[in-house]
């Protein structure tokens, strides 16, 4: 009876302290460094994350999107922070960050990393963002029925119009007409008939005279 009270004492106490440290325990984390020239370190590789008792560790990546091409920066071991706490995968979620960083909770869990803007925060929820609006069949008919009635209202006005138009212009042929005749009268007539007073009282030759 009391091992049994023992056994149970301890496992309690080992879910509690579990509990306590999170579900997920990290101790190795993947090592990159970019800089790794400058800083005399490893280029990449495995790092022990140590830490105080109390506090939680975490793995973390960065990197740069440079015209889609990603570049890594940094890997490794991240202290105590509540924006990496229950992370099981390394997310980064700011829009677009000069440099991408993201935590999460477990070993090696640095390896992959991605980027979702759209992932909210509070509560791991997905934004979704509305369709783009696909105009309906109705509009579509109203538009083309539209169109067709301003067209057939356009022509309509051309043909009224070549109608009504007159087919020399503005010119009345009627007035160009008479015009041209009283010019042509006045200038195609016989020369006017001198008298001479020389020819004294007798009577006045007649020269035969036709007339046009």
């Amino acid at each position: 009876m009391a091992f049994s009270w023992l056994t149970c004492s301890l496992l309690l106490g080992t879910l509690c302290a579990g509990w306590g440290h999170g579900d997920v325990e990290t101790r190795d984390c993947v090592y990159y460094n970019d800089n790794w020239r400058t800083e005399h370190t490893n280029q990449s590789g495995v790092e022990r994350c140590e830490g105080e008792k109390d506090k939680r560790l975490h793995c973390y990546s960065s990197w740069l999107n440079i015209s889609g091409t990603i570049k890594l920066v940094k890997k490794g071991c991240w202290l105590d922070d509540f924006n990496c706490y229950d992370r099981q995968k390394c997310v980064s979620m700011e829009e677009n960050p000069q440099v991408f960083f993201c935590c999460c909770e477990g070993n090696y869990c640095n390896e992959r990393f991605t980027h979702l803007p759209d992932l909210i925060a509070a509560g791991n929820r997905v934004k979704i963002r509305p369709p783009p609006r696909v105009p309906s069949l109705l509009n579509s008919l109203v538009f083309s029925f539209l169109s067709l009635c301003v067209s057939l209202t356009l022509l309509l006005a051309l043909w009224m119009y070549r109608q009504h138009k007159p087919p020399y212009g503005h010119v009345d042929l009627l007035e160009v007409r008479s015009h041209h005749l009283t010019s042509a009268d006045l200038g195609s007539g016989p020369p006017p008939v001198a008298i001479s007073s020389d020819l004294g009282s007798g009577p006045l030759p007649l020269w035969p005279y036709h007339l046009i």
